[in-house]
């Protein structure tokens, strides 16, 4: 069977990261793999596909052309693909127009997070007229997390029954750290006590990530007399009002921007506990790498983090810096509880979203009626 991945970029994102983590899992015997990139920006998740017999290519079309849907309707009819699975708004709306106008047999949309109506700062006017045609055109549209069933069902005018639930899923083989030499590593690199807690977020600095939040909770930490260091991992447009925030709390000294990393996994194992404060969420795969590392995780209730957590402690409501720092204390100040909690989230994440599960959950749905 011949599949083709449309997706958006290569670039940082969970979507990209979970395409090829799907890619690399894909059964070789069974399916022939290609990859159609809509924009050349940033091979960032590139380097994670760990297979040499994928054909990548990239659309040379002008988005602004009008032939955009005609060029991949022609690379569609060209490679005779059994399977179309798109990735992200874009790759949806033109991706599944080409290959219903290439005659593909099966197509697959695949939504990774809430409605663009939440996102006034960047939904462009195209969004929900694409999510609507894609809802109609293709035969399966995917969400990765159960709360985004009503949401995506509402905001594409379709009915929640036809929207299929696939997780994300990892390699757990590939998601291995030394805790102790890696807690010891990052107290060295960052000049602090062997025995001082680290708290950290790992992700893009943005709005919707909501790390302002979690600023704002380290402050009230930091008055309650709780001792910890924290750290912030990725870059973005929230970065310089971020470091704002920092300064006038009066946090310069126990904060460190560590800005993108390609080591991030290194630094989540040296954590004491991984902080998500995000405001919308689809499946964060953060959550997923902490727990299959072993580390404790507080969060706010965002989108499908219940999936992954799966019970109400170490969550918090969105935007609650107060819950939010009452939730770190709680983890740094009784770390036996936190033990056993990380340990509970660990064997839910290796019994219920490893890869092996994901890819299953995929191959089925392109199987059934592709034929």
């Amino acid at each position: 069977m011949r599949v083709l991945h449309i997706i958006n970029s290569l670039g940082v994102g969970g979507a990209q990261t979970q395409c090829a983590e799907l890619v690399n899992c894909t059964p070789r015997g069974q399916f022939d793999i290609d990859v159609l990139v809509l924009a050349n920006d940033s091979d960032f998740s590139l380097n994670r596909l760990r297979r040499s017999d994928v054909s990548i290519a990239y659309l040379e079309s002008d988005w602004h052309s009008g032939t955009i849907v005609d060029s991949i309707a022609e690379h569609c009819r060209r490679g005779r693909y059994d399977v179309v699975h798109t990735w992200l708004p874009m790759a949806n709306m033109v991706g599944t127009a080409a290959a219903r106008l290439a005659g593909v047999p099966r197509i697959l949309a695949s939504v990774r997070s809430v409605n663009p109506g939440n996102f006034p700062q960047w939904r462009q006017w195209w969004h929900r007229i694409g999510d609507v045609l894609a809802a109609r055109i293709a035969d399966v549209v995917t969400v990765n997390a159960q709360p985004l069933v009503k949401d995506h069902a509402g905001w594409a005018l379709m009915n929640p029954r036809r929207v299929q639930v696939v997780h994300n899923g990892i390699d757990p083989s590939f998601i291995q750290e030394d805790l102790a030499a890696a807690r010891t590593w990052l107290r060295q690199s960052l000049a602090i006590a062997a025995d001082t807690p680290l708290i950290g977020c790992v992700g893009r600095l943005a709005i919707e990530k909501d790390q302002a939040t979690l600023v704002r909770a380290l402050a009230l930490l930091r008055d309650d007399r709780v001792r910890f260091h924290a750290v912030l991992v990725g870059d973005g447009a929230c970065e310089a009002a971020l470091r704002a925030l920092v300064v006038d709390l009066g946090l310069g000294d126990c904060i460190s921007f560590l800005g993108a990393r390609t080591d991030a996994r290194r630094i989540m194992a040296g954590l004491d506990v991984l902080a998500l404060t995000s405001r919308f969420e689809g499946f964060p795969n953060v959550l997923l790498e902490a727990g299959l590392l072993g580390v404790p995780v507080v969060s706010t209730d965002a989108g499908g983090v219940i999936d992954v957590l799966a019970d109400a402690e170490g969550l918090c409501p969105c935007g609650d810096a107060r819950a939010v720092a009452k939730a770190l204390s709680s983890t740094i100040r009784h770390p036996e509880r936190t033990a056993a909690r990380a340990v509970r989230l660990k064997a839910r994440c290796h019994e219920h979203f490893t890869a092996d599960r994901m890819v299953a959950k995929w191959m089925a749905l392109y199987q059934h009626g592709a034929a």
